[in-house]
């Protein structure tokens, strides 16, 4: 009877073991989906697959403690200065005129009405420079003129 008990004992021993193991083999998988970590896949695999090297095992270790956060883009939107698109009528080479559809306008006289234009009004783009509205100089683009600042 007492050889029977140590037997049991034994195996029962055996068992927690064998259990232990396995736990501390997926240890990397346990950790990547208790913390919802965005790769749990790639760790999963590394760690099935090349866990049994020292190396997958500290690799998919690792990468399941690593940062869970994303890259985020961060997109500035520029108001009042700067390139915006050309516009959609065409300026002359010598900057004199712009095209409406049916005749050459002057650009003294008039601005395209589709040109952007400065926030404060006071300036268009003609697709290459920025130009003051009427009364503010001949047919001369404005040097190093940013909209909106006085």
């Amino acid at each position: 009877m007492l050889a029977d008990t140590t037997t049991d004992a034994a195996a029962g021993a055996v068992a927690v073991y064998f259990l232990l193991g396995i736990a501390l083999y997926l240890l990397p998988t346990i950790v990547a989906m208790a913390r919802h970590y965005r790769n749990t896949g790639s760790v999963v695999v590394i760690n099935i697959f090349l866990g049994w090297t020292l190396i997958g095992w500290v690799v998919a270790l690792a990468m399941a403690f690593g940062s869970n956060q994303r890259d985020g883009q961060v997109v500035v939107y520029a108001q009042g200065f700067g390139n915006p698109t050309p516009p959609t009528s065409q300026v002359s080479p010598d900057g004199r005129y712009w095209w409406d559809g049916v005749a050459w306008r002057d650009t003294m006289t008039s601005v395209p009405p589709t040109a952007p234009r400065s926030a404060d009004g006071a300036y268009w783009w003609d697709g290459s420079t920025w130009r003051a509205t009427q009364g503010s100089g001949p047919y001369a683009p404005v040097a190093n003129v940013t909209p909106g600042q006085d």
